[in-house]
């Protein structure tokens, strides 16, 4: 069993003692390195275990593409929220048009089974490429 988390990364919440999703986690993180290198690098695949399909995957997506249309497309300048004037109606549509996909291509690998079981560092029944070769 893992140690607890620190109670800095926890919050109180009407339901229990909450923490920020790693979905959250995970789209935020790839879209500060998106601004980081958005003139030199592009995010066009994303890949992760099967198990990870939905709902990390699926939540990361739809996260990650709302923000992006909140904020007029990715890598691009911020819109502002809630204004109703025709102007605005028509940077929000602008912004619109200049949105993209997230992260166009996904791939999901399947896993590795040792004696019946997934293999994981956790339950320590993994083989290391140097056991699996027969190299020291």
């Amino acid at each position: 069993s893992s140690p607890p988390e620190p109670l800095s990364v926890s919050y109180p919440s009407p339901w229990g003692t909450g923490r920020p999703g790693w979905h959250v986690e995970c789209s935020a993180m790839i879209e500060r390195l998106s601004r980081d290198f958005e003139t030199t690098h592009e995010f066009r695949i994303h890949a992760g275990g099967v198990d990870l399909k939905f709902p990390h995957h699926a939540n990361e997506i739809a996260q990650a593409e709302a923000f992006g249309v909140a904020n007029g497309g990715f890598g691009g300048a911020s819109a502002s929220a809630g204004a109703c004037d025709d102007q605005s109606k028509s940077e929000s549509e602008s912004q619109a048009k200049r949105w993209k996909e997230w992260i166009p291509h996904w791939v999901h690998t399947g896993h590795l089974y040792v004696k019946g079981r997934k293999m994981s560092k956790s339950l320590k029944n993994f083989v290391t490429i140097r056991e699996m070769l027969g190299v020291s």
